[in-house]
């Protein structure tokens, strides 16, 4: 974090790249090594990094959600919103990254399964009319998709 406040990302990565080398701190370096990657750019070597962390401590929102950003990055947008479905399933998700997920699935003509991966959210998220207000904006998108004004139709239960 320190580097990264320098503006000294690049220095950071051989250090990184050491101590998991010496299974030092494998987990937490492995991670900070794919936040580095991140953001200097290298959105392969990113994806390489922080799928090694998820390896170590699968289940860490934080995680899955910046790999699924640097497999985005690459262009793999399908993957990526496997990712993302992944991480928001397992994990409350904050906001931003529910709004990720929308943009995505409506880009890929998903709008169907992240309504259901948002509806199924309800219970265990703080702010349900966030998760509202995305649903609702999915089913907008799949009006205009399909020219549909009958959501119902489609599978999405009025609330």
């Amino acid at each position: 974090a320190f580097l990264q406040a320098e503006g000294r990302l690049r220095d950071a990565v051989p250090e990184l790249q050491r101590a998991i080398e010496l299974g030092a701190g494998k987990f937490g370096a492995s991670f900070l090594l794919g936040q580095a990657y991140f953001h200097l750019q290298n959105f392969a070597e990113a994806e390489a990094a922080l799928s090694k962390a998820v390896e170590i401590e699968p289940g860490r929102f934080g995680i899955l959600h910046m790999r699924a950003r640097a497999v985005a990055r690459q262009g793999r947008s399908r993957d990526a919103y496997g990712l993302y479905r992944q991480a928001i399933a397992g994990a409350p998700a904050p906001e931003a990254a529910l709004r990720e997920f929308v943009k995505l699935a409506t880009s890929l003509s998903e709008q169907n399964d992240a309504a259901s991966v948002l509806m199924a959210m309800q219970g265990q998220y703080d702010a349900p009319a966030v998760l509202d207000t995305l649903v609702a904006e999915l089913r907008v998108g799949i009006d205009r998709v399909d020219g549909n004004p009958d959501a119902l139709r489609l599978g999405i239960p009025a609330r």
